[in-house]
């Protein structure tokens, strides 16, 4: 059944396939616009209302995924995601409604950000997180063919990551990082702001679209204070000292301080640890890894040691 055919005829931008969610599934690509699965007769239209597109790389993540949809009440916007859980013990999916909770507080109007990072851009509000509704929060029962507990639906920023910036073109020049500062501070500020901590800021959850920073990736995020349905985090990023307690604003601006300096350095804040260059405890003099990275002045040295010291 080819519900879409007549959106097909106005937009150059729609997906060329569908990709059914049932794990089982023995053929799972599809001719978009399909409502259902022609192998396996699982549900391609969701709510009435997604329709699924083409699955992203998954990046050997086999907790979740993610697909892109196309919204029957706006083809024509902007493209949309579909994170899907893949995981059913209770702890995976209060984690993933707790997920799905953050993202809706975070998209509310008051929530809607105004800024600008230099003289010449005008104010304007935009998003600095993936906006997601109420109804954006999907359930699945066996009815609908899929072996999945849940999904939610949110904005794309169709930009590149910071990570795959540092794997294309090496170290980011300090000149490039010293514009980035301003915004990567002030992603994290909004989220404090709001009681929240993300708790997996790395290269790869920071995308830049238009010119600007957006963090992604909320699946480790929580309230301050709580202890996280699943204690998580990318190695390296933060000390499993912070990442086993309750969730600390500290551990954001540790994982940002170590980020930036992956970013000017090229190594992964493992292979620093490793190499002696950051110090778990102690004095802040122990951080050493400014010698790797001398154009940046000492004051803010001084301050991403603060941001890294627990």
């Amino acid at each position: 059944m080819h519900s879409l055919l007549s959106i097909a005829t106005v937009s150059t931008s729609l997906p060329r396939q569908s990709h059914c969610l049932n794990s089982n599934c023995p053929f799972p690509h599809n001719e978009f616009g399909r409502d259902r699965c022609e192998a396996c007769d699982a549900h391609l239209l969701l709510s009435d209302r997604f329709l699924l597109g083409e699955r992203l790389r998954n990046r050997g993540n086999t907790n979740t995924s993610l697909t892109f949809v196309v919204d029957k009440a706006n083809p024509n916007g902007p493209q949309r995601l579909l994170k899907v859980l893949h995981r059913s013990e209770t702890k995976w999916l209060k984690q993933f409604r707790q997920e799905a909770r953050l993202l809706r507080d975070l998209s509310q109007p008051s929530q809607q950000v105004a800024f600008k990072y230099s003289a010449s851009q005008a104010i304007t509000p935009c998003s600095l997180v993936p906006r997601s509704e109420k109804e954006d929060w999907l359930e699945f029962d066996w009815n609908s063919g899929i072996d999945c507990p849940a999904g939610i639906v949110m904005d794309y920023f169709p930009g590149r990551s910071l990570a795959t910036d540092l794997n294309q073109n090496g170290p980011i020049p300090w000149a490039r990082l010293r514009v980035w500062l301003p915004q990567l501070i002030q992603l994290v500020y909004f989220l404090h702001r709001n009681q929240i901590i993300h708790g997996d800021i790395k290269p790869d959850n920071l995308i830049l679209h238009q010119d600007r920073l957006h963090m992604v990736d909320f699946g480790a995020a929580g309230f301050v204070g709580s202890f996280p349905f699943l204690p998580q985090g990318s190695p390296g990023y933060c000390p499993m000292e912070i990442v086993r307690n309750r969730l600390a604003y500290q551990r954001d601006w540790c994982a940002l301080g170590r980020t930036c300096i992956e970013l000017l350095t090229g190594h992964h804040p493992v292979e620093l640890i490793q190499r002696g260059e950051f110090s778990l405890r102690g004095d802040r003099s122990n951080l050493d890894w400014r010698s790797l990275v001398p154009q940046i002045s000492p004051s803010l040295g001084q301050r991403m040691n603060t941001w890294m010291t627990i």
